[in-house]
């Protein structure tokens, strides 16, 4: 069953909405929602649209800025569970760009990437920023929690 929720707000009480959020939620659990906001005489202005996944792994976020029905920035987040227990969390920060005229396509240009690691137990993590977009991580930081030595010294079996 799909469920959807509306919520609307006249911040300024002239009888225009100036903003509407729409929640959707879809048989398989996906997640989409929507806010629009409009000016002071109810015409909109822009959107923002966010979804989530059934499973939780996968969001998107997209920004249309001017209220053309194109998004003009679009985040990915997506989390991948490994089966060594790793988490790797991959966030891609892109800019749109629409054709034009017959068999335009859709671009999208890179405009940054964060990626985050950690172990099963927690203990270690990486951090990496492509600051730019060119896939090349401009700043990577690691680190071994102050824990984490100790517990392996004491029980070997953590030790990765």
């Amino acid at each position: 069953m799909v469920r959807t929720v509306t919520e609307s707000f006249d911040a300024d009480g002239n009888g225009n909405n100036d903003s509407v959020k729409t929640t959707v939620i879809d048989n398989a659990g996906k997640l989409t929602a929507t806010s629009n906001y409009y000016s002071t005489g109810g015409v909109l202005e822009s959107a923002y649209t966010s979804t989530l996944s059934g499973d939780g792994l996968t969001r998107t976020y997209s920004t249309d800025r001017n209220a053309d029905t194109q998004a003009e920035l679009y985040t990915t987040d997506t989390t991948v569970l490994g089966n060594d227990g790793y988490v790797t969390r991959t966030v891609a920060h892109s800019k749109v760009t629409l054709g034009v005229g017959k068999g335009a396509t859709t671009t999208y240009t890179a405009l940054g990437k964060e990626e985050y690691l950690t172990n099963n137990n927690g203990l270690y993590s990486l951090s990496k920023l492509d600051l730019d977009g060119d896939n090349v991580f401009d700043f990577a930081t690691e680190a071994r929690h102050a824990a984490s030595c100790e517990l392996q010294r004491l029980f070997p079996a953590l030790r990765q």
